[in-house]
């Protein structure tokens, strides 16, 4: 038999949806790791969402599903200009893919790098760069990264903060 939760005052009911909250920012914290949850909260688009909050929740990050079991994951997070402009000019300068893993976190480079877009260009001898992390101008002087991820862990993903 199911358990059902009754939560009678407002009070109660307000605290609780803060605790549900929190725990919805330390699993998405955890996920995207310090450098780009950062870079996240300092986005203007952030800032934005901040001024007009409805639920404490954020379209900041998007996850797109993968077509069909085994196909690849798209994790899309608005970024502020400073971390944005960093993360592509390090992308000029890379010479091995390998070099990549502080900018998503030692979680999220192992997904990239499971990825059919990354395992793709493994057979070319793309070891420099990769087109499964990629940063492009957003508005205000935001970027968005955009990040492949293999099946596993963008599933992983969708099952933890979506």
């Amino acid at each position: 038999m199911p358990w059902t939760i009754t939560i009678t005052s407002a009070a109660h009911r307000s605290l609780f949806a803060q605790s549900i909250l929190l725990a919805f920012w330390v699993r998405l914290k955890g996920i995207l790791g310090d450098y780009l949850f950062e870079g996240m909260e300092g986005s203007w688009f952030r800032y934005m969402e901040r001024q007009t909050e409805v639920a404490g929740l954020t379209s900041a990050v998007s996850l797109q599903l993968a077509s069909s079991p085994g196909d690849d994951f798209k994790l899309t997070v608005n970024i502020c200009g400073t971390t944005g402009e960093a993360i592509r000019a390090n992308k000029a300068g890379l010479y091995s893919v390998e070099v990549w893993e502080p900018i998503p976190g030692e979680y999220l480079f192992s997904g990239m790098m499971a990825s059919n877009r990354r395992k793709g260009e493994e057979p070319a001898a793309i070891s420099a760069g990769t087109s499964a992390l990629n940063v492009v101008s957003f508005v205000d002087g935001d970027y968005t990264l955009m990040l492949m991820l293999g099946f596993e862990v963008g599933r992983h993903i969708w099952h933890q903060c979506f």
